[in-house]
């Protein structure tokens, strides 16, 4: 639901202390569902959001995908999806990634409707995301992968950690080719001081908004893979489609 004031929107989540005012409000500054146009007080109205639940629950949307790409060691990493990058739920993406930060809470459950009961993806040892630029984070105000884990993790009762940087200069994906992408992602991402430790024998869970060519996922689990991390696994709000 979102709050406006004068010329801020100030949007609040779910899971507010006070539900009173947040449902008085609700009803007092309603936006559009962008699935089908009704006002509503939630970033996407509970039918348009039922019909996403529905697509993870029969499989749909990419629930799993694996990718096999580590320097030609052939090493296995699981990705879950909360939806293909298409229709609403590209919608709602688009809209995280343009400073709608509440349009992470309904990609956040879809998320977690795609985690289902898999403890590798529930009660992993470490939760990280997926470091962004400066640039970006000025322009954005926040990185959307981190807000995504943050969320991710107030819902299951972890402790969601800064554990990846970026060690070299990259360009946005963005716009890039599947091979430009890969070049572009090859060795950009480091562990930060301290982590080298205690990422040994863990299982680790890494969040992102998007999964395009894989090249950023693994990019970012090779530092875990090469410190003796025991599982890499990635959930992301949305894949696109593999054919």
């Amino acid at each position: 639901m979102c709050l406006r004031t004068g010329r801020k929107r100030i949007y609040e989540y779910p899971f507010m202390k006070n539900k009173i005012i947040n449902e008085l409000c609700g009803l007092l500054f309603q936006d559009r569902c962008p699935g089908c146009a009704t006002f509503c007080q939630e970033p996407v109205c509970p039918r348009c959001f039922d019909g996403l639940a529905r697509m993870v629950h029969g499989g749909n949307c990419l629930s799993e995908s694996s990718i096999i790409a580590y320097q030609g060691r052939g090493y296995l990493l699981r990705v879950r999806a909360g939806g293909t990058y298409r229709g609403l739920v590209k919608e709602l993406v688009l809209g995280l990634k343009n400073s709608g930060r509440r349009f992470a809470v309904p990609l956040s459950e879809l998320m977690l409707i795609a985690a289902g009961n898999d403890p590798s993806f529930i009660s992993p040892d470490i939760v990280t995301f997926v470091p962004t630029t400066g640039n970006k984070r000025k322009e954005r105000g926040y990185n959307p992968p981190e807000v995504l884990s943050n969320l991710l993790c107030k819902r299951l009762g972890l402790r969601r950690v800064d554990a990846l940087q970026i060690i070299r200069r990259m360009r946005d994906q963005d716009g890039l080719s599947a091979q430009e992408r890969w070049e572009n992602a090859n060795e950009s991402f480091g562990l930060r001081a301290g982590f080298e430790k205690v990422v040994c024998e863990s299982r680790v869970l890494i969040v992102d908004d998007v999964f395009t060519t894989g090249a950023t996922l693994m990019n970012c689990a090779i530092p875990f893979v090469e410190h003796g991390a025991r599982e890499v696994c990635a959930i992301v709000a949305a894949a696109t489609r593999r054919e």
